[in-house]
C-alpha cells in the first residue's frame, strides 16, 4: 500500500503482509510509506515482539510503539525523524539503529539515549547531519572527535555506527572526549550563522552544519548500497550487520 504526496499511509491494512520472524519475536514493517506507525500494531503482534524494522518508511515520530515493553533492538533506518526526544522509554533496548534521517542535535540525542535506553549498547547515527562525515568537515578528524564525544558521554556503548567500540577508544574518550564537543547551530532562526564553538581544547572539529544541512537536504533520496567511509549509503536496512552473533 503507498502514499501519495496529499495521502498519508496510517490505515492497518498495511500491517498485511509484514515480515514476522526469529519465532514471532522480530516484525519488520519495510517501505510501507507509513508517516505514522498504525495503532493496531501492538494488538495484532503482542507483547513477545523484541526487534523492530521500520526502515524506509516516512516517519517522524514513533507514537504506538509504547507497549512494547520487551524491545530490545529497533531500526528506523532512512525515515524522516528529527528528533527522538518524543520517543517512548524502551528500559530493555539494546540497539538503536537510526542511519540516513534528519537529525542534527547530538546532544538532545545523546540525553534522550540515555535517559530513555539504560540498557542501550548498539548505537548508529551515519548519515545523519550530527555525525560528521567527508562532506561536512576533515572527514576522519571530524568523524574521530565525534566518536569521542559520544563515547565520552555514552560509555557503556559496544558499537558505535560502523565499528566496534575499542579500549584504546574509550581510554582516550574518557581523556579527553569531553573537549570534543561540537554546538549545533539554530535551525530555525532566518539568518544562521557558521559560527561552531569550541571548548577549551585547540583539538575540538570544526564542522561547518550548515553545509551539512544543505548536503542532507539535497542528497536525501540518493542513497546508493554500500558504506563509503564513514557515510552510510545503504539501501538496505542495516539493522545488526555490524553485531557479532555472540552479542546479540
Amino acid at each position: 500500500m503507498s502514499a501519495t504526496d496529499n495521502t498519508v499511509t496510517t490505515s492497518d491494512d498495511v500491517l498485511d503482509g509484514c515480515q514476522l520472524t526469529n519465532h514471532g519475536k522480530h516484525l519488520s514493517v519495510v517501505s510501507k510509506d507509513l508517516s505514522i506507525i498504525p495503532s493496531s500494531i501492538f494488538s495484532r503482534f503482542g507483547v513477545g515482539i523484541e526487534s523492530l524494522d521500520f526502515s524506509f518508511n516516512n516517519l517522524k515520530r514513533v507514537e504506538n510503539l509504547n507497549r512494547f515493553t520487551n524491545l530490545k533492538s529497533l531500526v528506523l533506518d532512512n525515515n524522516l525523524i528529527e528528533d527522538i526526544r518524543h520517543f517512548p522509554s524502551f528500559s530493555n533496548l539494546e540497539t538503536l539503529w537510526l542511519n540516513n534521517n534528519n537529525i542534527y542535535d547530538l546532544d538532545a540525542t545523546i540525553e534522550a539515549c540515555l535517559q530513555k535506553f539504560p540498557k542501550l549498547i548498539y548505537l548508529s547515527l551515519l548519515k545523519n547531519p550530527a555525525c560528521p562525515n567527508e562532506f561536512t568537515g576533515n572527514d576522519t578528524d571530524d568523524y574521530q572527535h565525534y566518536r569521542l564525544y559520544v563515547l565520552y558521554r555514552m560509555n557503556n556503548l559496544k558499537f558505535l555506527d560502523s565499528r566496534q567500540v575499542t579500549e584504546e577508544e574509550r581510554k582516550e574518550a574518557a581523556r579527553r572526549g569531553k573537549f570534543c564537543k561540537v554546538v549545533t547551530p539554530d535551525y530555525t532562526q532566518q539568518q544562521p550563522t557558521n559560527e561552531v564553538t569550541e571548548e577549551n581544547d585547540s583539538d575540538a572539529p570544526k564542522m561547518d552544519l550548515l553545509a551539512a544541512k544543505d548536503y542532507y537536504d539535497k542528497e536525501k533520496t540518493h542513497s546508493y548500497f554500500g558504506y563509503t567511509r564513514h557515510v552510510y549509503t545503504g539501501k538496505h536496512s542495516e539493522g545488526n550487520r555490524f553485531i557479532r552473533n555472540n552479542d546479540l
